[in-house]
């Protein structure tokens, strides 16, 4: 009777898997890294990487509670990756746990304070939790660092328009649309701006470029009433 070898299965190479996965991941595959990852984690459950990633697509694909899991779980293999602290505090922001977020990117600050997108994200979580004065802190050391950093100037913005001082607002709105004429964020606040300065011809202008980029834009509607109101356009407010 004739034997037969056992034919053996090539054994999973977990580096190879990452660095494929990774790859997939970058060129926005997503679908395939997350097999990739997931299998990875069947061979290897404590690998942070594949973790830390797998929860990024998570969330990148709107489920927070699968993402808030993954990397709670890279975070105990890895305490000290601050990346991963910024993405569960963009995770926990998603899920209005700012609080737990803030808590997060004061810990990823610890680790690294030079990380402009910590300090982004801390700024909005402050914003969120209304601390604008320490929001405000936030912003002003964002743009010292990066004066071109036009989301920084559109949040200091913000925060200095939450502190009622709309003409310094203004400032930040308009040096912020030099480098991005076109965003319809800048738009509506500076909107805000010139109406809460009593410049409500402008402000209906403002209003009427966000709303060109974004006609459902609720917010925007209703202050284009107020604007319109302001100039006794009374019907077309209503």
């Amino acid at each position: 009777m004739r034997n037969f070898a056992t034919v053996q299965s090539p054994r999973f190479n977990i580096a190879q898997a990452m660095q494929e996965a990774i790859t997939l991941h970058r060129q926005n595959r997503l679908r395939e890294a997350e097999k990739l990852y997931a299998r990875v984690l069947k061979a290897a459950p404590d690998t942070f990487d594949a973790l830390h990633l797998l929860g990024t697509i998570k969330a990148q694909n709107g489920q927070m509670g699968e993402a808030l899991r993954l990397i709670q779980a890279a975070i105990k293999i890895n305490p000290r990756a601050a990346d991963a602290l910024i993405n569960l505090a963009n995770v926990l922001h998603a899920l209005k746990r700012d609080a737990d977020a803030l808590d997060c990117l004061d810990k990823a600050l610890a680790i690294d304070p030079s990380d402009l997108q910590a300090l982004q994200n801390r700024g909005s979580a402050l914003l969120a939790l209304n601390r604008p004065q320490e929001a405000l802190a936030c912003f002003e050391q964002l743009v010292q660092r990066a004066p071109k950093n036009g989301e920084a100037l559109l949040n200091r913005g913000v925060a200095l328009a939450t502190l009622d001082r709309h003409a310094e607002a203004l400032n930040d709105f308009d040096a912020a649309l030099t480098l991005a004429p076109a965003h319809p964020d800048l738009h509506y606040n500076r909107g805000n701006a010139l109406l809460q300065l009593d410049r409500p011809a402008e402000a209906l202008a403002a209003f009427d470029r966000t709303l060109a980029a974004i006609p459902t834009h609720a917010r925007t509607w209703n202050n284009r009433g107020s604007a319109l109101r302001a100039l006794n356009r009374n019907a077309e407010a209503a």
